[in-house]
């Protein structure tokens, strides 16, 4: 699956299809040889800090008068019972979990937000400098694992917060006839600002010459409109 397409924005919902919330953002976490994503995570204090200082006054200006503004919900993918398109559907035992604040959930250097991920450059060692257009990553299994990359040069899409589209679709400015797939095993790592690649961008295969990912199933029955 795509993270941005197939994650990003997704509503949350309980066995009886009432609404959580939304997917606002994930962490990738990198390990000694693979990166895996997860958890989920939710809630306005996700949402506003996507908007940098704008986010930060608004998160102020908030709390004097909602005291969860600064807070989110994280969800592992044990809390998940299934993954749809476009909808999560939590274990029953986890319908009710509290809300907590950002301050409370410390990482460390090999854990990432998407959100943030996703606005470092692509450095090889000549220097060349691409964009990240998404994070490809596999089904569940139970938890997805990162694959790649989907790199271009000069991507114009951002989250902004809020993705109400197909965020690798051409007219967003996402997936292009240039943008190439940078595999997770040519990742040297992820520092000073920029995700460092071990080969030359150019060598790095158009995604058209790639496999195609896997987006989660369609629920069985639609949404109500």
């Amino acid at each position: 699956m795509d993270v941005g397409r197939d994650l990003i924005d997704h509503r949350i919902v309980d066995r009886n299809g009432h609404d959580v919330g939304r997917v606002d953002d994930v962490w990738v976490r990198g390990e000694i040889d693979r990166a895996v994503i997860g958890p989920i995570v939710t809630g306005t204090g996700a949402l506003l800090r996507q908007f940098g200082r704008m986010g930060d006054w608004l998160t102020w200006l908030a709390l004097h008068g909602y005291p969860h503004a600064a807070r989110w919900r994280e969800f592992g993918w044990h809390d998940i019972d299934q993954l749809q398109r476009p909808q999560l559907v939590l274990a029953p035992r986890h319908r009710d979990l509290a809300a907590w604040s950002e301050r409370r959930k410390p990482r460390h250097g090999s854990e990432w937000l998407y959100t943030d991920l996703i606005r470092l450059p692509v450095c090889d060692p000549g220097g060349r400098r691409l964009g990240v257009v998404d994070v490809r990553s596999t089904l569940p299994e139970p938890i997805p694992r990162v694959c790649g990359f989907l790199v271009a040069p000069h991507p114009l899409r951002r989250t902004l917060g809020l993705k109400r589209f197909d965020s690798t679709g051409e007219r967003f400015a996402g997936v292009r006839h240039d943008t190439r797939f940078l595999a997770w095993t040519e990742v040297t790592g992820i520092h000073d600002g920029a995700i460092r690649c071990r080969v030359p961008l150019a060598s790095l295969p158009l995604l058209s010459a790639t496999a195609q990912s896997t987006a989660p199933p369609m629920p069985t029955r639609p949404d109500p409109p």
